[in-house]
């Protein structure tokens, strides 16, 4: 009959076993022991311990077997088992086939809805196969009281149980965890009628219930022990029955359950260190989640804290410097070893980046995800460019990753990027799709013939990217062509796509891919790239096992019997460790506990006794986590972590903070020295001969509001560049109003023809379609502007009936003469000028949006239409004689309720009003034609009008903030 046995939590527990199978076993014996663990990662840290053990000796090890855990991996107990029961189906495959499951229920979900619905549901089929429930009973459930979403889903669920069997028998296969179960049930029969020797399952929680009866077979084997970690021996028999599923020993007691014993009876590991470490720091540790009406044992509060320490970094980019300083410090000594445990795998990848600082390269054990790879990037990125409705972004991301050729060099490719996205920039694109890119790489003649062979090797994608439904082997075949031609050099090679360990496990993820998407039906384009990002994302690019001597950054599950001098617990805030119980879109509680599932709780108590068993045995223990997450979001801290204060301050002693000053020094570490002394407002006084000679009257108005503008752009001659791609907006839709009446009144200066109305709408259709604006963005403007046209004509016809004539887009400029040596020349370009019969001149100008305050332009703050009435009055605008403009108009042109409005600018004289503007901008200029005077940024900023593509060169925030300040 075997034994039952428990390693406290607070000794080690690798070392511990491994000393204890030695000393039963002896160096000859050990290799006769098969020693089943709960992970591969498990198996490397029990070899590591055999190997501190022996004293560095040879030895032959135990066969080290990983029968995993709910997240876990498990390698062939018995081959002869695994030969008898069907392959495994497929990740990808099941999924694809559940998709296809869910959009038949429901055939107008998007695809790809559809697809993570279909992960959900993979998790649900996990958990029945894990729990050892039989799918048939999901047809059975009773949902008639239930509300009307909960029947139709489980009107789906039965029908899932009567159909999903039948998929599984056609594809030849079965589910993953399905087989591990059954697998473990044919071992367990095996080994009940035939004991194979020494057999030690250690580790073990029980989360896995083929693994807890394994457990049941294993303790009735005659040289079978099956070794618990941390099971807590000061629990009586009532708290152990008032335990919730939360608790960090909630899964011993279903395990101890199926054992037939109880707590009392499991047996201390007899062969652990005297006397035993850290029982106060145990018993701390278990006051966390105090069972109702348990009464803890006394403990040295003191003696429980020591080498405990609490880090409370602002923000997660200082936490994971702390942690690499922490680290950092301890490689000083050789013999001292680290462990960094996390969940949060942002928080690892930074870590592991901030430990480079100081040349220490150490790897995340979760490794790398597929579609983070630069490989799995690479294909991402050609997808999304073909694919998207947009692809002007992925499309130069994907020409400027270092694995892009098309032909020809690395070099040449990213050249021909940036060609691109600066002729995209400088014109303003709105980038819409792939006529956009095409003018652009028109223009450039060494560049045409290039980007025409990439439009071909792309040509087959975007076929089916234009059709409605592609089935998605076709679509991974274009793909797959495409990037074929994307990543082969001059010399036809594409050897660097698959190098590396990256390139292999895409390699061998898109053969499983071609085979997982044979004959699954049709899917929309679009819903490609996210389905294919989501399946790369659950493969993991792990370098070989190369551990660094002293430290390693491990998740939850690696971190399963791992000990070490330093543990740091990182990401201690609610949320991330524990995860939140999610119970999934398909059963609500009362389904699962009809079911006879576990409460969803029970991963809370896993992580918590993951989380017990790490703190109780480090030597020095750090507890860290940021006040903030990555997005700058404020965070609670684990309710571990709170529990555990709450736990110290019935003891009377506090938390203490972590004694390593590596939180200041992280806090400091890219912060200057000295105080903070934020520069002044920038005060540029270019010299004379720099400065301005010639200005549009946009530009003057500019001058007034934001002088450092008109500096950076006619001094410096910088101009800002649109974005990539930019989305369209409201100066897009005023450029485009004002081409259109600006080539309507050119093709009718006088009188208007009978079909007026219709003619504006074809030359404001013709403008749309050149425009390319988008599906979207035409559904809103196009009955806007009906609604001007027809408004417009109406104004014309009723201007024009006393005989004026109309002059569209008049260029002038007008001499302003600052001293006896210099003038500055002012530009203009007049929207409309009308002439009427008796010579009268008017002044007007369109505006999309709102016409400036009639008050405004009389105080000389928007000078704009004044001084274009001031061009017009000099004759400086050809074919126009000098004479006085007797009005100055806006035409508001919004397209909405009123369509537009004439707002004329009423003053007593209106001949004063442009003489009093041009007297006081030529003041202005006169002023800016000493040499001492600055271009400020910004004067007031309350009352500039303009969005300022210059701010951040004239540092606005910093100077802006330091003023505001008393």
């Amino acid at each position: 009959m075997g034994a039952v046995y428990s390693i406290p939590a607070g000794e080690p527990f690798a070392p511990t076993l491994a000393a204890g199978l030695l000393a039963v076993h002896g160096v000859a014996g050990l290799a006769r022991v098969r020693l089943l663990l709960p992970s591969r990662r498990a198996c490397l840290v029990m070899r590591e311990a055999f190997l501190l053990a022996s004293g560095g000796a040879p030895l032959l090890l135990p066969r080290l077997v990983p029968v995993g855990d709910a997240a876990g991996e498990m390698a062939v107990v018995d081959p002869d088992v695994a030969l008898a029961l069907p392959p495994e189906l497929d990740d990808l495959r099941r999924r694809l086939l559940l998709t296809e499951l869910v959009r038949a229920q429901d055939p107008e979900l998007p695809d790809e809805q559809a697809f993570r619905l279909a992960d959900d549901l993979a998790v649900l089929l996990d958990e029945l196969a894990v729990e050892d429930v039989a799918l048939d009973r999901l047809g059975q459930l009773d949902l008639s009281e239930a509300p009307g979403h909960a029947q139709e889903v489980g009107r789906f669920l039965g029908l899932l149980a009567a159909h999903w069997p039948a998929i599984l028998a056609a594809e030849g296969a079965t589910g993953r965890m399905e087989r591990r179960r059954r697998s473990l049930e044919l071992v367990a029969e095996r080994w009940r009628d035939a004991p194979p020797g020494p057999v030690v399952l250690a580790g073990v929680t029980g989360s896995v219930q083929a693994v807890a009866e394994l457990a049941v077979t294993v303790a009735a084997l005659p040289e079978g022990q099956v070794v618990l970690p941390g099971l807590d021996p000061d629990l009586d028999e009532a708290a152990w029955a008032a335990l919730p599923a939360s608790h960090p020993q909630w899964g011993f007691g279903r395990l101890l359950a199926l054992l037939g014993r109880s707590a009392a009876e499991v047996q201390p590991w007899p062969y652990g260190p005297a006397p035993r470490p850290r029982l106060d720091r145990r018993r701390l540790l278990a006051r966390m989640a105090n069972p109702a009406g348990w009464t803890a044992p006394p403990l040295d509060a003191g003696a429980a804290l020591a080498g405990v320490g609490l880090q409370e970094a602002p923000d997660l980019g200082t936490e994971a410097l702390a942690i690499a300083l922490t680290l950092r410090d301890l490689l000083d000594d050789p013999e001292r070893t680290a462990l960094v445990v996390t969940p949060d795998r942002q928080l690892a990848r930074r870590v592991a980046a901030e430990l480079q600082r100081f040349g220490v390269r150490i790897e995340d054990s979760a490794g790398q995800p597929l579609d983070q790879s630069a490989p799995g990037n690479f294909l991402l990125l050609a997808a999304h460019a073909w694919l998207d409705p947009d692809p002007v972004v992925p499309l130069l991301a994907t020409l400027k990753h270092p694995l892009a050729r098309g032909g020809a060099s690395a070099g040449f490719c990213r050249a021909a990027a940036r060609t691109l996205e600066r002729r995209l920039r400088r014109a303003g694109s709105t980038g819409r799709a792939w006529p956009a890119l095409a003018e652009a790489a028109a223009a450039e003649p060494e560049l045409a013939p290039w980007f025409d062979r990439l439009v071909e090797a792309g040509a087959p994608l975007a076929e089916l990217a234009g059709a409605e439904r592609a089935a998605p082997a076709d679509l991974l075949a274009a793909h797959l062509a495409l990037v074929d031609w994307l990543v082969r050099d001059d010399l036809g090679s594409d050897a660097e796509l698959w190098a590396g360990l990256a390139g292999a496990e895409l390699e061998r993820f898109l053969a499983g891919a071609a085979e997982a998407f044979a004959g699954i039906g049709p899917i929309a384009a679009t819903a490609y790239p996210p389905i294919l990002a989501t399946a790369m994302a659950g493969v993991a690019v792990r370098r070989p096992h190369v551990a660094h001597p002293q430290i390693e950054i491990l998740g939850r599950f690696e971190s399963r019997l791992a000990s070490a001098d330093l543990v740091i617990l990182a990401g201690l805030n609610e949320g991330v460790w524990p995860a939140p119980p999610e119970p999934g879109p398909w059963l609500g509680r009362a389904q699962r506990h009809a079911l006879g599932l576990p409460p969803i709780e029970q991963h809370v108590g896993y992580a918590a006794h993951d989380f017990v068993q790490l703190a109780a045995s480090a030597p020095r223990l750090v507890l860290s986590r940021s006040r903030r997450d990555a997005a700058g979001a404020p965070t609670a801290s684990s309710r571990w972590l709170s529990q555990l204060e709450r736990a110290l301050a019935s003891a009377g002693a506090p938390l203490r903070p972590a004694a390593s000053p590596t939180l200041a020094w992280a806090e400091a570490f890219d912060r200057w020295p000295g105080p903070a002394e934020p520069r002044p407002r920038p005060e540029p006084r270019p010299p004379l001969r720099a400065r301005p000679e010639r200005l549009a009257v946009s530009d003057v108005e500019r001058l007034i509001h934001n002088p450092y503008a008109v500096y950076a752009q006619r001094v410096l001659g910088l101009r800002p560049l649109d974005p990539i791609a930019r989305p369209v907006d409201a100066a897009d839709r005023g450029t485009l109003i004002h081409a259109v009446l600006e080539e309507f009144v050119r093709a009718h200066p006088t009188s208007l023809p009978a079909d007026a109305e219709q003619r504006l709408l074809a030359l404001g259709r013709a403008a749309f379609d050149r425009a390319r604006l988008g599906d979207a963005v035409v559904a809103l403007w196009w009955p806007r502007f009906c609604r001007l046209a027809a408004w417009f004509v109406e104004l014309e016809l009723a201007r024009r009936a006393a005989g004026l004539e109309v002059l569209a887009e008049c260029e002038g400029s007008l001499e302003l003469p600052l001293d006896g040596q210099r003038s500055v020349w002012l530009k203009g370009r007049i929207d409309r000028l009308e002439r009427h019969p008796d010579g009268r001149l008017e002044v007007h100008d369109y505006k999309t949006g709102n016409a400036p305050k009639p008050k405004e332009v009389a105080d000389g703050l928007r000078p704009q239409l004044p001084l274009l009435g001031a061009i017009v009055g000099a004759g400086a605008i050809p074919a126009v004689s000098a004479l006085a403009v007797s009005r100055l108009c806006y035409l508001e042109l919004k397209g909405a309720e009123p369509p537009g409005v004439l707002r004329a600018i009423e003053a007593d004289d209106t001949a004063g009003l442009i003489q009093a503007t041009l007297e006081g901008v030529l003041a202005m200029l006169r002023a800016y034609a000493d040499p001492k005077a600055p271009y400020l940024p910004i004067p007031r900023p309350a009352a500039s009008p303009y969005p300022e593509p210059f701010a951040p060169l004239s540092r606005d925030q910093e100077w802006l903030d330091a003023e505001a300040r008393p």
